[in-house]
């Protein structure tokens, strides 16, 4: 502080004064003392400067510092966005606002804006000096956030791991390891690689404590007690305010939650996801409402979810946040073939762990409304979406029928890829009658009645 402060009172130009308050912004007020400190050194050092170029770089300061503790970031995106646009401004004032405004579009739920930033501050970064590694870090994480909840699933978690993994390399980067652990660990999970997920965020927890409450969410789903008493542990021991953003407050909530469900008590689970979500949208911030929510339809509680995430899928346009909403819709109106379809969506996009909990779902309300064969016909693509990547049983009935058995697996695949039964005995040197005996079983099995229905149930061989 004291060699910051001296550099800037003697500093012989405007631009490195603003550097020097930037500089002393970030590493005493934020990171030790907290945003107002922070704010305050900013706004003080701006009052003494005449160029307008110098006085971007604190702009683009005070407009992270905006974005992380004030309610409702809307004006602080648009007032980024200008910054970012500027041709005027600094390289580094411009990057500045670009990463702002990438975050903030992940928050609000604007993909397309967060994407277009990204490549905004690709293109500024190598020019923009001092911000290099800092806008390096942002980078490594955010455009892959956005992809996770924006129908991207796949792309996100290739950058992800890529990223986490290179973070991990000497010299360690502890900022991108949190920045890519917790998210690569969240989208691994959704991607129905649950073990996997617990690894990165096990690995990711034995470094920096922060990303504890993402590893109670990924230990509870996952059923891992031992990792769950572990992170649980460190949320008590843990402080999220500043320089955390307010919506910090839903993070403690959302780990109590989940507490409350691998207890046994989900009515407790849901009341507490869905004030945490309430407690997001105060401070305007659909991405940590829409999560917070979700988990509340994950508890089976979609009730107190289905409107909020109506809400929030209509003012934003990430493709996640209005699945959701039709999910808890769907759920709350006792509408098994849409809550099917939806499963299917989840499926298609490769979020196995969210369409595998849907088709439970669907099968639960199909025995309600005793219809036995429809509730085996769900339950049967569940466990052939728990199958591809073997890592989801955890969240099927315990009391599930047997699974087919590999000669049945085998010749119902062929069969639903519109084989005769006897180009099926041809191919697997059999007879006819056996094709068929198997077929009966299958169909008992997976609660239809015809090969037609096959395709519609059986999945892809598992991903890697």
């Amino acid at each position: 502080d004291r060699l910051l402060a001296e550099l800037s009172a003697h500093a012989g130009d405007d631009m490195l004064r603003a550097r020097a308050a930037y500089w002393r912004a970030e590493a005493v007020g934020l990171r030790q003392s907290g945003p107002a400190v922070a704010r305050d050194i900013l706004e003080s050092a701006r009052g003494d400067l005449t160029d307008p170029q110098a006085r971007s770089i604190i702009d683009g300061e005070l407009l992270m510092l905006r974005a992380y503790s004030l309610p409702q970031p809307g004006g602080a995106l648009d007032e980024a966005l200008r910054l970012a646009n500027d041709d005027t401004a600094p390289d580094e004032a411009r990057l500045q606002a670009a990463l702002v405004a990438l975050l903030l579009a992940v928050w609000l739920g604007r993909p397309s804006v967060a994407y277009e930033m990204a490549d905004r501050a690709q293109r500024l970064i190598e020019t923009a000096g001092p911000m290099v590694r800092y806008g390096q870090v942002r980078l490594c994480s955010l455009p892959a956030v956005a992809m996770t909840y924006d129908g991207r699933l796949p792309e996100a978690v290739e950058q992800l791991d890529q990223n986490y993994h290179r973070a991990l390399q000497p010299p360690l980067d502890r900022n991108a390891v949190t920045n890519t652990g917790h998210n690569l660990a969240q989208a691994l999970a959704i991607n129905g690689r649950l073990d996997d997920a617990v690894e990165v965020i096990r690995e990711t927890l034995s470094l920096v404590s922060v990303v504890a409450v993402s590893a109670v969410v990924i230990a509870a789903q996952a059923h891992n007690h031992s990792l769950l008493r572990r992170a649980l542990t460190m949320v008590d021991e843990a402080s999220y305010g500043p320089p955390y953003p307010p919506t910090a407050e839903a993070w403690v909530p959302m780990a109590r939650a989940w507490e409350a469900w691998i207890n046994g008590d989900p009515a407790t689970a849901a009341e507490l996801a869905v004030g945490a979500g309430a407690r997001a949208l105060e401070y305007g911030s659909p991405f940590v409402a829409a999560w917070a929510y979700h988990h509340a339809i994950e508890f089976g509680h979609p009730q107190s979810a289905a409107e909020p995430l109506s809400e929030i899928a209509d003012r934003t346009t990430a493709v996640a946040y209005d699945t959701w909403a039709r999910h808890a819709v769907a759920l709350t109106d006792g509408d098994t073939d849409r809550l099917e379809s939806i499963a299917d969506e989840y499926r298609d996009r490769q979020e196995y762990l969210h369409a595998v909990q849907a088709y439970v779902q669907a099968s639960h309300l199909h025995h309600t409304q005793d219809r036995d064969h429809a509730a085996a016909r769900a339950i049967a693509k569940a466990k052939q979406t728990a199958a591809i990547t073997g890592q989801l049983d955890v969240w099927l009935p315990p009391d599930l029928p047997t699974h087919l058995t590999a000669r049945e697996t085998e010749i119902a695949t062929l069969a639903a890829a519109d084989l005769t039964s006897r180009d099926i005995a041809d191919r697997l040197f059999i007879s006819i009658r056996t094709v068929d005996n198997h077929l009966a079983s299958v169909y008992t099995k997976l609660g239809i009645h015809h090969r037609s229905e096959l395709a519609g149930i059986l999945t892809p061989t598992r991903h890697t």
